[in-house]
């Protein structure tokens, strides 16, 4: 049981780099969505991809999280 919760946790890990990786920690983007032309209009595909990002970004967080909390088991077992 310990090995199958050490690879869980490996690959929960990656899997959580990855999109860690591609899709940035979150709270660093600007989640305004405006654009900075002449115009205070709100770009409303660039608030969707944000929140896509911001999403992604915590699921890639809850899973190294997730990812150490099944190591740490399989090692005290």
């Amino acid at each position: 049981m310990e090995y199958w919760l050490n690879v869980a946790g490996l690959s929960s890990g990656f899997i959580g780099s990855v999109l860690i990786f591609f899709f940035g920690v979150p709270r660093q983007v600007d989640n305004e969505g405006a654009t900075f032309i002449i115009t205070d209009a709100v770009n409303l595909n660039e608030r969707h991809r944000i929140s896509r990002y911001r999403l992604l970004g915590n699921l890639g967080l809850g899973m190294l999280a997730f990812a150490f909390a099944l190591q740490l088991i399989a090692t005290t077992l």
